[in-house]
């Protein structure tokens, strides 16, 4: 099973796959912008191209088959949020455009408000701006603010894929003079809102990473032999490999139904989809990245192959998710 796409989705899919291709590294995020692909499901008159949400999992789905890292579903989400307040349309249009790259922020949403840092933002690295979620006087409420404001401070790191994310800290007396987009009850609802579209995004890009390890794997065990066979013939393996197969089917039938469900969907089942999904997610990427490893023995985790850094990827977007800490332990100790 891959996401069930009708002609328009596939033509985007392969739309992405080949752009992706044809322009790696730092060329990719001008031409995943000049493809358009942030004004996906975002009013036309703010410069989207409307449709559904669903058609942001189907181009991060083509990007992780692609093997192309991008902060296309922060910038997506904070172009889609922008879009809904009058006073920051402008905004969002240069957002969808290229000409700016917000990036979400969401800090823990407790029953403090003066210290927020959060760490080990996904897609900040080349941040010109902040949308920030957090909670003032007991109340929920969303920022939007310059990353190089005043009492911001960005400390890059390095993740395991190569790709870079940021600990955000912020001063107590910078936060103390914003002025909220919004807050209380709309602003926790935008907030939860955005944080299933990044579950459910990532998690799209973490299937075409887990489709291209199965693929990849599939293919090695048809040409490698031993005792005279190829080991796609030996019964274990072969159970192994459907294992593989079910796990990522059952995330992927999840995924696409969150991916819908971010438009209309009742909140709460939205939600549940979102948090439900995550979990199949992590088991699909446990499940089909070790098995890939394993099958390919040694050399699965060496730089020749692309599946090492398939893999590498996709922990990275299931940690960003939220629950990956014990799966990572598991792989360093396997590695």
């Amino acid at each position: 099973m891959t996401l069930t796409l009708d002609q328009e989705q596939q033509m985007l899919h392969d739309a992405v796959t080949g752009t992706a291709a044809a322009n790696p590294g730092d060329a990719s995020w001008p031409a995943l912008v000049e493809l358009g692909l942030p004004g996906i499901a975002i009013n036309e008159a703010v410069g989207g191209h409307g449709g559904a949400a669903f058609g942001i999992g189907v181009a991060l789905d083509a990007l992780g088959y692609a093997l192309a890292p991008s902060p296309l579903i922060e910038h997506w989400v904070a172009a889609r949020l922008l879009a809904q307040f009058p006073a920051t349309q402008e905004l969002a249009a240069q957002a969808i455009a290229g000409k700016i790259r917000p990036v979400p922020v969401i800090a823990p949403l407790g029953s403090h408000t003066n210290a927020i840092s959060p760490s080990l933002v996904p897609g900040s690295a080349q941040a010109s701006h902040l949308l920030i979620a957090t909670r003032r006087e007991g109340r929920c409420a969303l920022y939007f603010v310059a990353a190089d404001e005043p009492g911001i401070c960005l400390n890059p790191r390095r993740l395991a894929d190569g790709s870079v994310a940021v600990d955000v800290e912020i001063a107590d007396t910078a936060a103390a003079t914003w002025q909220p987009l919004c807050s209380g009850d709309f602003a926790q609802a935008l907030i939860e809102w955005a944080r299933d579209a990044l579950v459910l995004g990532r998690g799209a890009e973490a299937l075409g990473l887990c489709r291209l390890m199965l693929e990849d794997t599939l293919a090695y065990a048809r040409t490698r032999e031993q005792f005279g066979h190829p080991i796609a013939s030996f019964q274990a393996l072969r159970h192994r490999m459907v294992d593989m197969r079910i796990a990522l089917d059952q995330a992927e039938a999840l995924v696409e139904a969150g991916l819908h469900a971010l438009d209309h969907a009742d909140p709460k089942l939205r939600s549940r989809l979102a948090s439900s999904a995550q979990s199949l997610i992590e088991t699909a990427v446990e499940t089909v990245g070790e098995g890939a490893v394993q099958i390919h023995g040694a050399i699965g985790i060496t730089e020749e192959l692309r599946l090492g850094s398939a893999l590498k990827r996709a922990m990275v977007l299931t940690e960003a998710s939220g629950s990956g800490q014990a799966y990572l332990r598991r792989y360093r100790e396997l590695a």
